[in-house]
């Protein structure tokens, strides 16, 4: 299971209405022909969430190890701060696997909100 799937499964979970704005798009640039390259809402959201009583909701969704570089990157787009200027939240979710050494590791993940 990707990480965005785990993210879309938490937040439905957690009573929130999401699509993925994530989408397969052919590579244009040069010696990627034939390829699939991802591109993001706004260039960095995977998600959409929106739940009633709560401002809407963009996710980026990464592993653990990848969440500070998917931070900096975000913080430093002038749409994240358009989306945040009009009210809206913005958060990584970072999925990793977690457990005592010799014990079954489970799937945790770790929100950063900006």
């Amino acid at each position: 299971m990707s990480p965005t799937q785990r993210s879309l499964a938490k937040l439905r979970c957690d009573g929130w209405t999401v699509c993925i704005v994530e989408k397969w798009v052919p590579a244009s640039a040069a010696g990627f022909k034939g390829r699939l390259i991802t591109r993001d809402a706004f260039g960095f959201a995977d998600l959409l969430a929106c739940k009633i009583g709560q401002p809407a909701l963009l996710v980026q969704t990464t592993t653990g190890s990848n969440a500070a570089a998917r931070v900096s990157k975000i913080t430093a787009t002038a749409e994240a701060g358009i989306w945040l200027a009009a009210g809206h939240r913005i958060i990584v979710h970072a999925w990793r696997k977690v457990g005592a050494r010799g014990k079954r590791k489970t799937w945790q993940c770790l929100e950063k909100i900006i």
